[in-house]
């Protein structure tokens, strides 16, 4: 094999390690009159781990969630006077980029509530107990 030939496999190989496995998703947020939506917030949850990757849209509405790992992911929007958005099931392949846009709603805004709760577990000795405490978000 001669230089020719050494140099075509050494820029093929460059190549090939150049490229990113990794997905990315990119899009527009916009109202239900096609205006921009500035800081809306997207994220996109992995339901398996609930690794959670998130943005915020600039003054055109635009957002870009890179270095995604392929896989299945739930997609969330949501920006303060609007109803959030959820789409389920976007799959993303190697390499992918995928153009993901959303029109919101007006809406209100959510209210999240914390309720604690005392759990009390029967033993036998009155002096154990634990406490539970759960987190729910109520829209």
């Amino acid at each position: 094999m001669g230089r020719i030939g050494a140099t075509l496999i050494f820029l093929a190989g460059s190549t090939l390690l150049g490229q990113d496995f990794r997905a990315t998703i990119t899009g527009q947020i916009t109202d239900s009159s096609k205006s921009a939506v500035p800081g809306a917030t997207v994220k996109a949850i992995q339901p398996g781990t609930n690794e959670v990757t998130q943005t915020v849209t600039n003054k055109e509405g635009y957002y870009s969630l890179s270095y995604l790992t392929p896989n299945k992911y739930i997609v969330e929007v949501s920006a303060p006077g609007f109803k959030s958005v959820r789409r389920e099931n976007v799959v993303l392949l190697v390499a992918d980029k995928l153009d993901l846009s959303f029109s919101l709603e007006v809406g209100q805004m959510s209210t999240e509530v914390t309720v604690t709760a005392a759990l009390v577990r029967r033993t036998g000795r009155a002096d154990r107990t634990s406490t539970l405490c759960k987190h729910r978000s109520i829209r």
